[in-house]
C-alpha cells in the first residue's frame, strides 16, 4: 500500500474549476434585510419566554395577572416596533393574550375585568419588546431563513459534463411515455433510475415529476365525466323558484318588487330568509326527517350567496338581516337595561344586608348579573359563541357576514392553526351539545346548540378555499349556495318602496316567540327530498 505522503497531488479538472467560477453566490443569512418581503407571525418575534407560555399556556412564579402583565407588554412592544420598520406580521396582539387568558381560566378571576386593566396598562407604560429591538431583528432573520431560504438550498452535487443534457421537453416525453406504458412497479422503478443516471438528476426528482404526470394523465381521463357533471350543474343553476309557492303574497310580493327594482333573483332574498328565521327557532326545536327512527335535526340553515363584487349583496345583506333583527335586538336591550336597573338596586341591597339578613331575604345567594341577548353577529372567537349560548341555552343565534370569506379564513387564525374551530363549526350544524374541560373544571355545559350561518362570497374565493372539491369532512356540504347572475340596474327615480322591513321584523318576532316544536316531513315533502338526492347523486363525484 502505497503511503499517503508518497502519493501526487492531482490537478483539479478544468471542467471543476469553470464550475466553481461560473457559480452563482448562495444567500447567507448576513444577507437577509429587513423588513423582509413575507409576513412573519408575531409570536416568533417575542422573547424565548414568552413564546414557552403562550405555545403551553404556562404561567410564570408570580401568577397569572404577572404573566399576562409580562405577555401584554412583550406583545404590544414588538408589534409596534414591526410596525415602525415597516415589517409585516401576521397575529393581533390583543387576541393572542385574550387567547392564552381564557386557556389558563384568567377570565374567570374575579373581580371581572382584570384582562382589559392589564392591557390598558401595559398600552398606557409604551413598552419595549422583551428580547431587544436587535433581538427582534434576529428573531425575523431567523425565522426567514429557516422558512424560505434554509429549506430550498442545500448542499450542491457537482455532476461530470459527461452526464447526458437534455430539455425539459425531452425530459417529459421520456416519463409521460412511462406513464402511458403502465409498468409494473419492480420495472418502473428500474426505468426511473435509468433516467435518473443518464440525465444526472436525482431519483427523487424524476419520481416527483413522474407522479405529476400520472396525475395529470389521471385528470384527462376524467374530463368526459366532468363535463356530464358540470352541464347537470348548470341545468340546475338555472332552475328558477318562484317564492310565491312558499311565503304568502304580503311578504313574497315586496320582496319580488324589491328584487326586480335592483335586478336580482328573488332566491337570493328568500335564501337570506330561511337562514335568518331558522336561526330564531328555540334551542330545542328539532326536525325529525324519518319517522321510524331517532333521525332528528335541529332547524338551523347555514346559506351563501354567490356573486362577484358590486353585485348589490350588501343591499340583500341589510334588507333581509340586519334592519329587521335591529328592531327586534332593540326590544331585548330595552328589556336588559330594565333587567341592569332591577339588578343593581338587588346588589346594593344584598350588600347593605349583613350575612344573616342576606341568607333570609337571598337564599338564591348574590343577585346575578343579566347578560345581554344578541340575535345575532358577524365576528367572534369559539369561547364567545359558546358564552352567548350558555348565558341564552334555549334561544339559537345567527353567524351573519357580510363577507362569508373571512369567516373561513379565521378559523383557528388566533391558535396558530391548531385550534379546532372548523371541526366545532361542523358540529355546530348538527346543534351538538357543548361540554368544555378546562383545569378549573367544567367551563361549558351546553345541551342544546342552534347556529344559523348566512354570507356573500365571490366565486373565485369559493373555489380557492374549496380547492380540491373533495369536501372531506363535509364542510361545504353542510352549505345551501344560491347563485346571482352579473346583472346591472336602472336607478329609478320613483320614491316609492316596499314596506318590508317591519313585515319581516314581524315574521322573525313571531317565530322567537314559538315554544319547543317537533317537526315532521309530509309524504309529499319526503317525496321530493328523495327526487331531490336521486338527481344530486346522479351528478357523480369529479374534481376541480
Amino acid at each position: 500500500m502505497v503511503h499517503f505522503d508518497e502519493c501526487e497531488i492531482a490537478e483539479v479538472p478544468t471542467w471543476v474549476i469553470e464550475l466553481m467560477l461560473n457559480q452563482s453566490p448562495r444567500q447567507s443569512y448576513s444577507d437577509i434585510q429587513l423588513p423582509v418581503p413575507e409576513r412573519v407571525p408575531l409570536i416568533e418575534c417575542l422573547s424565548k419566554e414568552a413564546r414557552s407560555i403562550l405555545n403551553n399556556n404556562e404561567v410564570i412564579k408570580g401568577g397569572r395577572n404577572d404573566t399576562a402583565a409580562m405577555l401584554a407588554r412583550d406583545l404590544i412592544g414588538t408589534a409596534n416596533y414591526l410596525e415602525r420598520i415597516g415589517q409585516q406580521f401576521d397575529g393581533n396582539p390583543y387576541q393572542i393574550l385574550w387567547n392564552w387568558c381564557a386557556a389558563v381560566g384568567l377570565h374567570d378571576d374575579k373581580p371581572k375585568n382584570q384582562f382589559e386593566q392589564i392591557w390598558f396598562a401595559a398600552q398606557q407604560s409604551n413598552p419595549s419588546p422583551s428580547c431587544s429591538e436587535e433581538g427582534v431583528n434576529n428573531c425575523v432573520r431567523g425565522w426567514y431563513w429557516r422558512t424560505f431560504i434554509k429549506t430550498t438550498t442545500g448542499n450542491k452535487v457537482i455532476r461530470h459534463p459527461a452526464a447526458k443534457t437534455i430539455t425539459a421537453n425531452e425530459l417529459l416525453t421520456q416519463i409521460e411515455d412511462l406513464v402511458a406504458q403502465e409498468l409494473p412497479k419492480k420495472h418502473l422503478y428500474i426505468k426511473l433510475a435509468e433516467i435518473a443516471k443518464s440525465t444526472g438528476f436525482t431519483e427523487r426528482l424524476i419520481e416527483r415529476i413522474y407522479a405529476e404526470c400520472l396525475v395529470e394523465s389521471q385528470n384527462l381521463e376524467l374530463q368526459e365525466s366532468m363535463l356530464t357533471a358540470v352541464d347537470k350543474l348548470v341545468s340546475a343553476s338555472q332552475h328558477r323558484f318562484d317564492i310565491a309557492d312558499a311565503l304568502p303574497a304580503a311578504l313574497a310580493n315586496p320582496i319580488k318588487q324589491l328584487a326586480s327594482d335592483l335586478n336580482l333573483r328573488p332566491e337570493v332574498y328568500f335564501t337570506a330568509l330561511l337562514a335568518t328565521a331558522s336561526s330564531l327557532h328555540n334551542a330545542q326545536t328539532r326536525v325529525r326527517l324519518i319517522n321510524k327512527t331517532d333521525f332528528e335535526l335541529t332547524p338551523n340553515i347555514f346559506a351563501a350567496t354567490v356573486a362577484q363584487s358590486s353585485q348589490k349583496k350588501t343591499p340583500i345583506y341589510k334588507a333581509i338581516v340586519t334592519k329587521p333583527l335591529a328592531i327586534l335586538q332593540h326590544k331585548i336591550e330595552a328589556e336588559y337595561q330594565q333587567q341592569l336597573v332591577e339588578y343593581l338596586e338587588q346588589l346594593e341591597e344584598y350588600e347593605s344586608l349583613d350575612k344573616k339578613e342576606r341568607k333570609e331575604q337571598f337564599p338564591n345567594g348574590e343577585p346575578k348579573k343579566p347578560a345581554l341577548r344578541l340575535l345575532w353577529f358577524n365576528q367572534t372567537t369559539g369561547e364567545g359563541l359558546l358564552t352567548q349560548v350558555q348565558n341564552f341555552p334555549d334561544k339559537g343565534i345567527l353567524w351573519a357576514a357580510d363577507e362569508l370569506a373571512g369567516v373561513f379564513k379565521s378559523e383557528n387564525q388566533y391558535r396558530y392553526g391548531k385550534g379546532n374551530d372548523e371541526e366545532n363549526l361542523l358540529g355546530f350544524y348538527n346543534g351538538d351539545g357543548v361540554i368544555s374541560l378546562r383545569a378549573s373544571g367544567i367551563r361549558n355545559n351546553i345541551k342544546n346548540l342552534l347556529l344559523g350561518v348566512f354570507g356573500s362570497i365571490q366565486p373565485d374565493i369559493l373555489s380557492k378555499l374549496m380547492s380540491d372539491c373533495k369536501d372531506s369532512n363535509g364542510k361545504w356540504a353542510r352549505f345551501l349556495y344560491v347563485i346571482q347572475p352579473k346583472s346591472g340596474c336602472e336607478i329609478l327615480e320613483d320614491n316609492s318602496r316596499p314596506e318590508l322591513t317591519p313585515i319581516i321584523a314581524n315574521l322573525y318576532e313571531r317565530i322567537d316567540n314559538l315554544l319547543p316544536k317537533k317537526y315532521e316531513l309530509t309524504p309529499a315533502v319526503l317525496k321530493e327530498k328523495n327526487n331531490v338526492n336521486s338527481e344530486i347523486n346522479s351528478f357523480g363525484s369529479f374534481k376541480c
